[in-house]
């Protein structure tokens, strides 16, 4: 006892540091991971509203359609492809319902355009209706058809418009319309 009375404040120190090694040990590793996570989710925009991914879709028949974006196909090697034109091909990333992942197998086939094509970061789409969503372009010489995908409710549109010569028609033309809703039954 005499010792212990001696050492009082070693023995608290000694027993300080046995406790922060066992919080250590036995707290779990995820604890902190799931705070982010928590906080991430509900992130709220300066108005106060959750921000919801423009490629969200629900619908009127309570089914939740999701993708995270487009990727485009570009095929020039097909047997069927004319001589000096491209396959536009496009498809929904990671597609769901529900939270489901939906895999769909074919592209949706957009037709052959003249030239060689490219996905790009950016086409104006000012004043045409929609959330924009991707874009591509095909060259041709001095001919250049733009593409955007863009996003009107529950319906997703592809337009174009060709530019000549650096005099362009400023109007986009509707190339094909999916509705998103009727993609899987």
């Amino acid at each position: 006892m005499k010792w212990v009375k001696n050492n009082k404040n070693a023995l608290l120190w000694a027993l300080t540091i046995i406790v922060i090694i066992l919080i250590i040990v036995f707290s779990k590793p995820g604890d902190k991971a799931d705070e982010a996570i928590v906080n991430e989710e509900s992130a709220e925009t300066a108005e106060g509203q959750t921000e919801e991914s423009a490629a969200t879709i629900a619908s009127v028949d309570g089914n939740v359609y999701d993708f995270s974006g487009v990727q485009w196909e570009f095929d020039t090697e097909d047997p069927s492809v004319p001589e000096g034109q491209t396959w536009v091909k496009m498809r929904f990333a990671d597609f769901s319902r529900n939270g489901s992942v939906i895999n769909l197998r074919n592209p949706y086939k957009l037709g052959f355009h003249p030239g060689v094509c490219e996905e790009v970061d950016f086409v104006d789409t000012t004043g045409v209706e929609g959330i924009p969503l991707a874009y591509a372009k095909c060259t041709y010489g001095a001919m250049t058809r733009e593409f955007a995908v863009l996003q009107q409710m529950d319906t997703v549109v592809v337009k174009y418009m060709d530019t000549k010569e650096g005099v362009s028609n400023p109007t986009f033309a509707d190339l094909y319309s999916i509705d998103i809703t009727t993609i899987v039954k």
